[in-house]
């Protein structure tokens, strides 16, 4: 296949036998052809496994420049991968993601899948993974640097993105299922040392062939496939219209089980509203109820009869006393119903304290009563949920109190009550003044432009450097990344693209901790008359 660009004609060659055999070798999941498709299926879920990969997000930005960024990396990948294409001796996929966020505020980045082992069974035991195995897979990855190829990767391509004249801040990597990354698509990946198109239909307009063809490239190899997730296990294949007799649910992230009905509660959603999650759990939103659950579905079984009217009773009576029959399975374990929404003893707790704050400020204004009577509202709500609390018998004193106040003054005194009972600290209550660190080679700067967290960072740097003497640039950098984590030109341990290396190299010089020569690239610390060491 040729494929006209504006710097020229780029072929694809179908991918040889020993590109084929050396990923179905290496991925983790299924990896067939699909003859009416004319295209092979790259499997990234299998029943409650999924393949997970390192996502790197940039700073999130309005949807036209996430756009513009998301278009940009698109060219750019195959051009990192083609560079370090002969350093892979398994599969390297990388892919530009963007997630829309709400609010028109998007989040975009990179995300890689690494398929480095030489079989498909070790490969598995590093990408199929749970929260518990992840800082250490990220630590081989990043901090170990084994193998060394991704970082390889990532240089490479911060260099392309220089030439180009741009220059981005990617957070720091975290490990995550695809189906969780963003919208993603394999476009591209090195396998067997050599570049690989994994389009279904490559544009004429596509940016990555284009640049490729520019830099000399004639040709690649091209494997057309679509992202599948093959579902082998027949208790995951239900259909929207199957009737479900009993379900193992999550509540607020402790299991509980509930036994419930479901037949026309479930039969009665739609199709879009069931879905299999990342977990291997499905997750559907019953009839006439806000919430979504999510449920294993080997602990479901197909109801063998049609469903009738004392189903459809039993069922709404038993989702109404899902909290006590999930504490009287539990015992006591911090769950509270508030409206609709089952949350933790914690929670209602701290919604106790903001209405608390809200209703002492505008007592304390002498509000008028139609605003007095609008913020006992939520304190009531607070204090009705607690009723089932180990503090119900606060909850129903604080309750009469709240009722009977008639004017701000009396609102004002029980709300401080409240507050105590429940050891709440009341609004307007002095902080501790903060003391600034001290010990270092040079005072504390106590520069009010930039936030506290970012001073204390500043002056945990300035901390590890030595009177008289000089700094190169290189080991002005190697501090500030042991300082930060070790994460190079990442966001560093507080996960915000401000405490990148350079800008925190630049805080350093404008806050007034370093002084520097720009002819011989040199640093070193301000001493008080300004004087060089």
């Amino acid at each position: 296949m040729k494929v006209k660009t504006k710097h020229g004609e780029v072929t694809l060659y179908p991918a040889d036998e020993q590109v084929l055999q050396t990923f179905k070798r290496c991925w983790p999941m299924s990896f067939r052809y699909d003859a009416d498709a004319t295209a092979y299926e790259i499997a990234v879920q299998t029943d409650a496994r999924e393949i997970w990969g390192i996502r790197l997000a940039g700073i999130s930005t309005g949807e036209e420049v996430a756009r513009g960024w998301h278009k940009l990396r698109k060219d750019l990948v195959p051009l990192a991968l083609a560079a370090v294409a002969k350093k892979v001796g398994g599969v390297l996929i990388v892919s530009p993601f963007i997630q829309n966020l709400g609010n028109d505020f998007f989040e975009h980045g990179l995300a890689l899948f690494p398929v480095l082992g030489d079989s498909a069974a070790e490969n598995a035991s590093r990408l199929i993974l749970t929260p518990a195995t992840r800082d250490e897979l990220l630590k081989d990855w990043f901090i170990e640097k084994k193998p060394s190829v991704i970082i390889d990767f990532m240089n490479v391509y911060r260099d392309i993105l220089r030439s180009f004249g741009e220059r981005e801040y990617l957070g720091v990597p975290a490990v995550y299922p695809f189906a969780t990354v963003g919208d993603i698509s394999f476009d591209f990946m090195a396998c067997d040392g050599q570049l690989v198109s994994l389009q279904l239909q490559p544009q004429s307009d596509a940016g990555g062939l284009a640049l490729l063809k520019k830099l000399g490239v004639k040709g690649v190899f091209h494997l057309p496939a679509r992202v599948t997730a093959d579902i082998d296990d027949q208790v995951y294949k239900i259909a929207a219209d199957d009737l479900l007799v009993s379900t193992a649910t999550r509540i607020d992230m402790r299991s509980a089980d509930v036994e419930i009905l479901l037949p026309d509660l479930v039969g009665s959603v739609v199709p879009s509203k069931l879905s299999i999650g990342w977990d291997g759990c499905v997750e559907f939103q019953p009839a006439g109820i806000r919430q979504t659950c999510r449920v294993d579905p080997h602990n479901l079984r197909k109801l063998g009869r049609h469903a009738i009217s004392e189903d459809v009773k039993r069922n709404r009576q038993l989702w109404a006393n899902r909290v006590v029959i999930a504490q009287e399975t539990l015992g006591w374990h911090d769950l509270l119903l508030v409206g609709e929404k089952i949350v933790s003893y914690a929670e209602v707790l701290r919604q106790l304290e903001v209405a608390l704050r809200q209703a002492i400020r505008e007592a304390s204004a002498n509000a008028r009563p139609a605003m007095i009577a609008g913020v006992k509202k939520p304190l009531l709500r607070c204090l009705k949920s607690l009723r089932n609390s180990p503090h119900a018998e606060l909850a129903e004193k604080s309750i009469a109190a709240i009722i009977a106040d008639t004017s701000a003054a009396h609102l004002l005194a029980t709300a401080n009550e409240i507050a105590a009972l429940f050891k709440i600290e009341p609004a307007g209550a002095k902080k501790p003044e903060w003391a600034p660190p001290t010990g270092g080679p040079v005072p504390f700067i106590d520069d009010r432009t930039l936030r506290r967290k970012k001073l204390i960072m500043l002056y945990h740097i300035v901390c590890r450097l030595s009177r008289n003497r000089v700094y190169t640039r290189a080991e002005i950098d190697e501090i500030i990344m042991t300082a930060n984590g070790g994460n190079g030109g990442k966001a560093g341990v507080h996960g915000d693209s401000c405490y990148h290396v350079d800008i925190l190299r630049r805080n350093l010089i404008d806050v007034g901790y370093l002084n520097r020569d720009p002819h011989n690239d040199i640093y070193w610390l301000q001493s008080p008359t300004g004087q060089n060491p």
